[in-house]
């Protein structure tokens, strides 16, 4: 309840703040929210080690503050406007995902806990894609409320700017139908949630990640595009969109192994912005 109020609260004030500032206060909470998550730190810092080959506690504590620089970000949709980030951008590839959508083809969408998801989708919503993101449930805790109060109002700050929201233990029959009829899905695929993935080559380890992008695609005959928006200097977005080839004949393994190899890519290039605490 404590945490919801102060999001609803932080979202009304942040209306009357600029950017700017709003980042430079959300600064200041790194150090506290860095102690009180101990088991956070250790396990960013041993997957920086695994990419960079080096402990180094600087890019854990960038890490953490790229995460209250889009946790500000995400406050701000209940009234962002593409005019308020338009100055911000510099977008590579999106003519590409134009030409698949145009063709009334699906489009299985690869994001990863990678930069700013949110304003990825901000920027497919506006652009015309009517996203369908799937998203990983939140677990409520105890309360005394029967709703998930965090999880709905994520929900309502997607939906307030054109996301349509899929929690992943409802998935089913009716993504298929969507890439059918030529929508465009969004699914993370850094992280195997179900445990049902299928194991990899991901940063030299055998790690397993979601086979559903691979199995959707072969059955639906969807594109796969792997769409980043990162942060880079004064504040601004990167947006790379790439589409990934493949062909039917291909296996499951074979796809994904694809889309983990262009995955790590990013990743290394922006390891202090890969929010994914947990040790591979």
């Amino acid at each position: 309840m404590i945490k919801y109020l102060l999001m609803t609260l932080s979202s009304f004030l942040l209306k009357f703040i600029p950017l700017k500032v709003a980042y430079k206060l959300a600064s200041i909470s790194v150090s506290p929210v860095m102690h009180f998550s101990k088991d956070y730190v250790n396990k960013a810092e041993r997957n920086f080690e695994m990419i960079t080959g080096r402990k180094d506690k600087n890019l854990v504590r960038k890490l953490f503050l790229n995460l209250a620089l889009n946790t500000v970000d995400l406050l701000r949709f209940p009234y962002l406007k593409f005019k308020d980030i338009d100055g911000l951008l510099h977008i590579n590839g999106m003519e590409r995902l134009g030409e698949i959508y145009n063709k009334k083809r699906g489009i299985i969408f690869i994001s990863l806990h990678l930069g700013n998801w949110e304003i990825g989708g901000f920027l497919l919503a506006h652009f015309g894609f009517s996203p369908y993101v799937v998203v990983e449930p939140i677990q409520p805790r105890k309360t005394l409320f029967r709703k998930d109060l965090i999880a709905n109002l994520y929900r309502k700050y997607r939906e307030k700017v054109g996301m349509h929201q899929i929690p992943l233990d409802k998935i089913g029959i009716g993504e298929y139908k969507l890439l059918r009829k030529g929508k465009t899905l969004v699914l993370l695929g850094d992280r195997d949630i179900t445990g049902t993935g299928i194991e990899v080559e991901f940063f030299k380890k055998k790690v397993k990640l979601p086979r559903g992008p691979a199995i959707l695609a072969l059955r639906t005959n969807a594109a796969i595009v792997l769409g980043i928006c990162v942060r880079v200097e004064n504040y601004r977005f990167f947006v790379r969109i790439e589409p990934i080839d493949y062909s039917p004949s291909e296996s499951v393994y074979e796809i994904t192994s694809k889309i983990a190899q262009r995955m790590e890519f990013y990743i290394r290039k922006y390891p202090e912005q890969w929010f994914v605490f947990q040790t591979l």
